[in-house]
């Protein structure tokens, strides 16, 4: 599924002064979780997690969404128990998310903070990218937060690769490979009047 909102500001999201991170209550041995965001900034947020399975877990995975856009998931194997990883996304002023979980996940750190001001759109628009390589141009005179999220199947190798051009520079946008079975989000700013190419090797959805 990617989705994006329309990034108003870009320039000016950065107050002059530190940010001021606090924690969110996400119990630090489950992979479950509800966060509002109460104020009427935006907020930046940090997830930080790990796939511990248990004897018997096959597969551990997680999704952290407000039921349209997917703000942060991920999927392991087996065979990746132990993995690490963390997720950084933009929560609208008024918005949440809830995160669901299956097999043993951990959310070691979960932190917020908030923005100078109001910086994202309240709509969101669905981009067809789901189900491998697309190519999307960002018409709008704005920028734009993308959220992207993914899974893997089958044994092989699979890749998927997200890229834009910008003066005469190829940039990279979102990047996975595994082998097997996976999954994996990205959340990324795409720049006004700009086109994103994205490409699957393998099965990706």
């Amino acid at each position: 599924m990617t989705a994006i909102r329309t990034a108003l500001v870009l320039l000016t999201v950065a107050s002059a002064q530190a940010m001021q991170w606090t924690s969110i209550n996400c119990p630090s041995g489950s992979g479950n979780c509800n966060y509002r965001n109460t104020g009427s900034a935006d907020e930046a947020v940090s997830i930080f997690f790990q796939v511990e399975l248990a004897s018997g877990e096959t597969e551990g995975s997680f999704s952290c969404s407000d039921g349209q856009m997917t703000y942060c998931s991920r999927k392991w194997s087996a065979a990746d128990s132990g993995s690490a990883g963390d997720c950084y996304f933009l929560l609208p002023a008024g918005g949440q998310f809830q995160c669901q979980s299956q097999g043993t996940i951990h959310f070691i750190g979960a932190h917020s903070a908030p923005l100078a001001g109001s910086v994202l759109s309240t709509e969101q628009k669905h981009v067809p990218c789901t189900g491998g390589s697309c190519t999307f141009t960002n018409t709008e005179s704005t920028d734009m937060w993308v959220a992207q999220s993914f899974e893997t199947s089958g044994s092989s190798r699979n890749t998927y690769d997200c890229t834009y051009s910008n003066a005469g520079a190829t940039m990279t946008l979102c990047s996975y490979a595994v082998n097997g079975t996976g999954g994996y989000s990205c959340g990324y700013i795409l720049p006004a009047k700009t086109s994103m190419t994205c490409r699957a090797q393998g099965s990706v959805n």
